[in-house]
């Protein structure tokens, strides 16, 4: 077996390397903590490169990539410590490719790869700082039975 990167791999990788050591300095992280943590910006940037899309298909705007190019770049973001929440948008649109009827495509996958719409997990709550046993998010769902299914009507975050 070869486990040698491919030339589009290492390419992907040398375009993200040279992004995070010329677009995502210190002083450019710094001030994005200051700010929040996050910059749509940087995000826009990084859309830019094409990494919002990369789990979606040329088709729908993306690079139509899987997870060796996903590793590739997280792993390369993870050397510039870099804030944007990209691993959060690979899953998201990660499911979305996989599981979404062709509406919803529609709807969230070339806005996704374009960097306009930003999707990530709701999995955390700043108060709790990453305990989950002093969680206080409660999901709540109101159901209704239509064209012999249930459907969800609304959910909720309390």
């Amino acid at each position: 077996m070869d486990f040698d990167f491919s030339d589009d791999q290492q390419q992907l990788r040398d375009a993200v390397a040279k992004w995070v050591e010329k677009g995502y300095g210190f002083e450019r992280r710094r001030a994005i903590t200051a700010a929040g943590g996050f910059s749509r910006e940087a995000y826009n940037e990084l859309a830019e490169l094409g990494l919002a899309g990369l789990y979606v298909s040329e088709d729908d705007g993306g690079l139509n990539m899987g997870p060796v190019e996903a590793m590739v770049v997280m792993e390369q973001l993870g050397r510039g410590m870099v804030l944007e929440p990209v691993a959060q948008t690979l899953v998201c649109s990660g499911v979305i490719s996989a599981y979404g009827n062709a509406d919803v495509k529609a709807a969230w996958l070339p806005g996704i790869s374009s960097g306009e719409k930003l999707v990530v997990l709701a999995h955390q709550e700043r108060r709790a700082r990453y305990r989950s046993d002093v969680c206080d998010t409660v999901a709540t769902a109101c159901w209704r039975w239509l064209d012999a299914q249930w459907h969800q009507k609304r959910g909720a975050r309390r």
